[in-house]
Parts: C-alpha cells; structure tokens; sequence
C-alpha cells in the first residue's frame, strides 16, 4: 500500500513539474520534511525528497536541454 502512495505521489508531483516548474520547486521547498520519509528501491536506500529531486532534474534535462544534444556531446 505504501509503494503505491509513492508512486502516486511522485507522479502527480512530476506531472506539476511538467506544467509549471516554478510551482513544482515551491512545492519541493514546502515538503523539505519529507527527507524522514525513507523507503528502498532495489535494495538502496532512498527517501521521497530525493525521489522529488530526482524528477525535477529528469524532466528539466529532457525539456529544457533536449535529449539530443546531451547525447551528442
């Protein structure tokens, strides 16, 4: 039950991210707590907050720099 609140979480939080980036970095800063919140993924330990992290970095490198041109380099 918790890993599907998870990945719910971080998929509502992604598709903010994806509309508006401003927003998805307020939220980021409002939910800093979140770092108690520890889970593993394949063995490694993890929480939400890098999970967040993770998500916003993912989708600003593929929207903003382009798949393409960070391949070619």
């Amino acid at each position: 039950m918790y890993s599907i609140l998870l990945i719910a979480t971080l998929a509502l939080f992604g598709f903010i991210a994806l509309r508006d980036r401003a927003l998805a970095l307020a939220i980021l800063a409002a939910t800093l707590p979140t770092y108690l919140l520890r889970f593993t993924i394949f063995g490694i330990p993890a929480t939400l907050l890098e999970m967040m992290i993770v998500v916003i970095v993912c989708l600003w490198l593929v929207r903003d720099h382009g798949w393409k041109e960070i391949r070619s380099d």
